[in-house]
């Protein structure tokens, strides 16, 4: 019999993140301001298979909550099991999957749907490539050209569920990066990026969320009891591990002492930053927006159980974190096209 170590417990985690959809009531329709509601586009203008439609705007995001979510908030109408699969030069892509790797099982990169928010047409995606569970060559960059290439969008968003780092973080709070930096410690702790940071080129500091706090406090009983308020916007750096970490009051993985300035866990985003720095002159701007879906966890018993509360917390709140999220993804594209 297989002894279940913490790795393989850590590993288990990562896969229900990833995996799982929400159980929870769903979010209520968001009253958006006239002219700016998201409207999918029927029927499609692609064909199915090949490379993703052109659009302004590229949103991606990465787990089955955070799929189901975006669907719900930015393509109303249209669940997210009816988007169309991804499989433009799949073989080239299925070559690096592991037995870990969502897309193996799926048979395609991502799946997506293309929207209009005002005069803007945005490309909706929820990605099955991921850091941490393919091969050491990162398959998720080489996604990240090939959309950015199909699309030739302008503007270029990650978005998703994040671990809140500080103990001001409260559950549903958005995280609306400055920097995202790696740090990495497992499959590629010797690569020469595995500290690197990278400035987001899209600058969200002008933008007043104002408005778009009471879009977030129309879902945010959703959040209840887990969050003590309502959500709000935060500006700070996000950190992208190569491993599941989480912020714990005593600092356990040592994340508040490699970033003072983070908001936010997450193990996707610096990938971007990657590709971007990578096609350099030409390339998109770009943002990482995160929800916190879970809080600082408070450092009591092992660290084992600790990431089972982690986990706890994410499979009941963390779709409705992100529903508050996308209200920020929202209003950044429309300040985008303003």
């Amino acid at each position: 019999m297989t002894a279940v170590t913490p790795a393989v417990l850590r590993q288990a985690f990562l896969h229900d993140r990833l995996t799982l959809e929400s159980t929870t009531r769903r979010a209520s329709p968001i009253p958006w301001p006239a002219g700016l509601a998201p409207t999918p586009v029927t029927p499609p203008e692609w064909n199915a298979g090949g490379p993703l439609p052109e659009a302004d705007v590229l949103v991606v995001t990465w787990t089955a909550a955070e799929g189901q979510a975006l669907a719900d908030v930015l393509s109303p109408g249209i669940e997210a099991q009816d988007w169309d699969r991804y499989t433009e030069n799949w073989s080239q892509f299925e070559a690096h999957l592991t037995g870990r790797s969502p897309a193996r099982s799926a048979r395609c990169m991502a799946a997506y749907q293309l929207i209009t928010i005002g005069k803007l047409r945005v490309c909706l995606v929820k990605s099955d490539l991921h850091l941490a569970t393919d091969d050491a060559t990162m398959p998720v960059k080489a996604l990240w050209h090939q959309m950015i290439g199909d699309t030739g969008a302008r503007l270029v968003i990650t978005t998703g569920t994040a671990g809140g780092v500080g103990a001001e973080v409260v559950e549903g709070d958005s995280a609306v990066a400055r920097v995202v930096q790696f740090d990495c410690r497992k499959e590629f702790k010797d690569a020469p990026f595995a500290s690197e940071s990278f400035p987001c080129t899209f600058d969200a500091s002008g933008i007043g969320f104002g408005e778009t706090l009471n879009l977030m406090a129309v879902n945010a009983d959703l959040l209840r009891p887990e969050a003590t308020r309502d959500p709000i916007v935060r500006l700070g750096d996000v950190i992208t591990t190569d491993f599941f970490a989480m912020d714990t009051s005593d600092d356990a993985y040592g994340l508040r002492a490699y970033n003072r300035a983070a908001v936010a866990v997450e193990m996707d985003d610096a990938s971007l930053g990657l590709a971007i720095q990578e096609i350099g002159g030409g390339a998109p701007q770009w943002i990482s927006v995160r929800s916190a879906s879970d809080p600082q966890i408070p450092s009591q018993g092992t660290l084992q159980q600790q990431s089972e509360e982690a986990s706890r917390i994410y499979l009941r709140f963390g779709y409705a974190a992100q529903v508050a999220t996308l209200c920020v993804v929202w209003q950044i594209i429309a300040a985008f096209g303003s």
